[in-house]
């Protein structure tokens, strides 16, 4: 948020709100072997220390997740956000933990069954075992866009969206958000999201990856903060 989606506007209060895929983390480049940043040079280059562990998300990790995404909300948006965003995220708090634990058991019973899941949920973790990044996509319609958007929404033309994807900001330049959408949406799959339309970074992250605004914009609604949102979409690339 999502973000993704994310992962993006709601209007239901907590936990089937919009998730926007839009964060400050999303200008990582991809990183090397090493965790180096391949794309920077000089003497501002940022070396982290690696590994870091990009995991599917258990019934285990559900609390500590919706802290992170909860907290993440509050510290990416913070610059334009009212300030009732932030208290409205932390209120969020058990109805996030409910949907979150369906989500991951849906997606569990999903793989077990031979089929894709809705949404998948992945973690990054540091190697002291702290989660430092979380992620949401899958296949299908984000729940809650229909409701907000309303009469003007349309299909994307792509099966696949990115929910949210958030890291901590001490990762920030290592790389980390590139290998992790990556992982959400492998081999540059088609795929669309929401972000907000003031976070710079992010959609120029989204950019550099191959999405682009499709035309269809809303307001988060009310309980997010009524921010101006746009969907964006990677369309899919013809191969030789």
């Amino acid at each position: 948020r999502q973000q993704s989606a994310d992962s993006a506007s709601k209007v239901r209060v907590a936990a089937g709100g919009p998730q926007v895929a839009s964060m400050t983390t999303m200008l990582d480049p991809l990183p090397s072997a090493t965790g180096s940043d391949p794309d920077a040079t000089g003497p501002g280059r940022l070396e982290v220390p690696r590994p870091y562990r990009i995991r599917v998300a258990t019934e285990a990790d559900v609390e500590e997740y919706v802290h992170t995404h909860i907290a993440l909300n509050a510290i990416t948006y913070a610059h334009y956000a009212p300030p009732e965003f932030a208290r409205n995220r932390r209120a969020d708090y058990a109805d996030r933990v409910q949907e979150l634990t369906d989500e991951i058991a849906e997606a569990a019973q999903a793989q077990a069954q031979g089929r894709e899941p809705f949404r998948q949920h992945w973690v990054a973790e540091n190697s002291l075992g702290t989660i430092v990044g979380v992620m949401s996509a899958g296949r299908g319609v984000e729940p809650w866009e229909r409701r907000i958007v309303g009469d003007a929404w349309f299909d994307s033309g792509a099966a696949y969206a990115l929910s949210h994807l958030y890291l901590v900001p001490g990762v920030h330049g290592s790389g980390l958000a590139q290998e992790m959408l990556d992982v959400g949406l492998p081999e540059r799959r088609p795929a669309y999201l929401w972000a907000y339309d003031d976070n710079l970074r992010a959609r120029a992250f989204y950019r550099k990856n191959g999405f682009a605004p499709d035309g269809l914009q809303t307001l988060s609604g009310e309980h997010w903060g009524n921010m101006p949102m746009s969907r964006w979409v990677r369309p899919d690339v013809v191969r030789p």
